[in-house]
């Protein structure tokens, strides 16, 4: 028996059912237009004295972040994300603290350490945690690798916060 050869029809969802880049951007464009508008709103106060300028700059800026990290690039748990924040508010606060009580007690050595730390995170869950690391008093991401980072820290005492906030990330980007 002999079958007939066709072309594989083309498929507009862009296979197991999910749209399109273009639409996905699309999406992405106005969901991001209308957050920054939200954001504006707010740190204006709800005054909008040029419409014109605040839609075209919040437009641009929205296009602008779709370009830089497109719609879908980064995944994590949505449900983590409230948890994660709090954490890092509380991190940032405590870092803050333990920052200025250092810069204000003579009596407290700064021991400033360049160490290495070994990871276990995907590229993306890296990244994301060198951001992380670098916005922490404290702390800053110097050079990452594959499988280890240098963190710059006013603290020699470090790795249990580091393999703390690594198992965070994990969290936060499987589940």
């Amino acid at each position: 028996m002999i079958e007939k050869m066709s072309a594989p029809k083309e498929n507009h969802t862009g296979g197991n059912d999910e749209p399109l880049p273009f639409r996905r951007a699309l999406v992405g464009l106005g969901v991001r237009w209308v957050l920054f508008l939200g954001l504006w709103w707010v740190l204006s106060g709800g005054v909008w004295r040029e419409p014109g300028v605040i839609l075209g700059a919040s437009f641009a800026g929205a296009a602008f972040s779709v370009w830089l990290c497109p719609p879908g690039a980064w995944r994590f748990q949505f449900r983590k994300v409230p948890g994660f924040v709090l954490w890092f508010l509380g991190a940032s606060f405590l870092g803050g603290l333990d920052v200025a009580r250092r810069a204000f007690s003579p009596s407290l050595p700064l021991e400033s350490v360049i160490q290495e730390f070994s990871h276990s995170m995907t590229e993306k869950e890296s990244y994301f945690f060198a951001w992380v690391v670098s916005l922490l008093p404290g702390t800053v991401c110097l050079e990452m690798k594959k499988d280890f980072m240098r963190i710059h820290s006013l603290d020699t005492e470090i790795s249990d916060r580091m393999q703390a906030l690594e198992a965070r990330i994990k969290k936060l980007f499987r589940g």
